[in-house]
């Protein structure tokens, strides 16, 4: 895998890691077809993989925002406090 080209965002950064995914995204579909799954079974499962593993990312990304949010909080409470005493 070549990986970006940039460290930072380009336009065609999304379509470069597709093309560096697809020789072992069709490794995988052909691995599953041997196991005897069909060519839709297996993209369905690579599908519903992909889409509940975006679930869990912006699960967690959502919850992190939240302890940050939480932990900001608690740090202006307390500096709030040091000022008042």
């Amino acid at each position: 895998m070549k990986g970006p080209r940039h460290e930072r965002d380009y336009e065609d950064r999304g379509l470069d890691c597709q093309f560096d995914l697809e020789p072992d995204f069709s490794a995988l579909v052909d691995t599953a077809m041997a196991a005897g799954w069909s060519h839709i079974e297996a993209l369905n499962g690579m599908f519903e993989l992909a889409r509940n593993h975006l679930i869990m990312c912006q699960a967690l990304d959502e919850e992190q925002r939240k302890i940050l949010a939480k932990m900001k909080e608690l740090e202006t409470k307390g500096n709030s406090r040091r000022v008042l005493n």
